[in-house]
């Protein structure tokens, strides 16, 4: 999968692989990106230029209802889900804990997430290798209708992170908001979507905060938006 990136940054060419897979009580979702591994305007680093190698995300869970029986509209009502995130090798955060999909009544998908955050090295800052907040996940999905002889179809997802250690530092935030919403065509094999996401805060860095390192003073830029595109083939 192939994703173009752009917000207020020029583009940049990424290569994403994604997988899922379900066998009983037990599902599997993952996706691995690998930076400007297609090139890509800019001075941004990536995989081909000795900046962060890849971000993976992986989401392994034991769903109890499977074992157990759904408790009413609540599907997954005491799913276990781990997730692994990492910038870089070296940096990873675990997050760890439950999740529950909604039965709305509606041929709409909701998943509700409450993770706990564990954060591993992360180059001497407040929170490393220590638990470190929380983050509220909410993940939704709608099929809207057939579009060109595929299916049209509405996702987003919403994190919250509160309460990490790095607040404490100067230029840094207790909390983050990321907010994605995506327009999908999917087809047999291929796939083609447009994300426009909203971030405030991101990387818990404050908006605006005056920067240097080692390359001339900066402002940093963690508030506002931007998109991306994606052209996929499924195996």
């Amino acid at each position: 999968m192939a994703r173009w990136i752009k917000s207020r940054f020029p583009v940049l060419l990424t290569q994403e692989y994604e997988t899922f897979a379900r066998k009983g009580a037990f599902d599997f979702y993952g996706y691995t990106d690998a930076l400007r591994f297609f090139g890509g305007g800019g001075n941004a680093r990536g995989i081909r230029n000795h900046g962060s190698p890849l971000f993976m995300e992986i989401e392994p869970r034991l769903s109890f209802d499977k074992l157990t029986g759904a408790l009413g509209r609540l599907k997954s009502a005491a799913s276990l889900t781990t997730t692994f995130m990492t910038w870089v090798v070296t940096a990873p955060i675990w997050y760890m804990g439950l999740d529950t999909d909604i039965d709305t009544g509606l041929p709409v998908g909701l998943l509700v997430n409450v993770y706990a955050k564990y954060q591993w090295e992360n180059y001497g800052a407040a929170n490393e290798v220590s638990w470190d907040g929380y983050r509220l996940k909410v993940k939704y999905v709608v099929p809207m209708s057939e579009l060109w002889g595929g299916k049209l179809s509405y996702a987003g997802f919403t994190n919250v992170d509160r309460g990490s250690d790095l607040g404490v530092l100067p230029n840094r935030t207790s909390y983050s908001i990321a907010s994605s919403h995506i327009l999908s065509l999917n087809y047999s094999h291929w796939r083609y979507a447009f994300a426009a996401r909203y971030f405030h805060n991101g990387g818990q860095w404050e908006d605006g905060a005056g920067l240097n390192v080692g390359k001339g003073d900066f402002n940093m830029k963690s508030t506002g938006q931007g998109y991306y595109r994606v052209a996929g083939y499924n195996f």
